[in-house]
């Protein structure tokens, strides 16, 4: 076996663990500013700049991932990039 790939529904995957990680983030902060009371014009913008951020994010994944094919194949490793056929002879 000289190629190992994975398909290209694995990053999808690692993206949903890092939003899942983004939202739990989010929600500590919602309730550190609920539990502190500390509700202030200033910590009302940053949460929603950070909210707005990640919503046009989540908004342009959708949009530039929705013709995708996610069954395609990556090339992980090839043992041709270390020495192997030369491409150009």
């Amino acid at each position: 076996m000289d190629t190992i790939t994975i398909p290209l529904y694995v990053f999808l995957f690692i993206f949903f663990g890092a939003l899942l990680a983004l939202a739990i983030f989010y929600i500590i902060n919602i309730a550190h500013i609920i539990a502190t009371a500390n509700l202030t014009f200033v910590s009302f913008v940053a949460t929603f700049i950070v909210f707005s951020l990640a919503a046009f994010t989540l908004y342009g994944t959708w949009f530039f991932l929705q013709s995708a094919d996610w069954q395609e194949p990556v090339k992980i490793w090839d043992n041709n990039w270390l020495g192997g056929q030369n491409q150009f002879n």
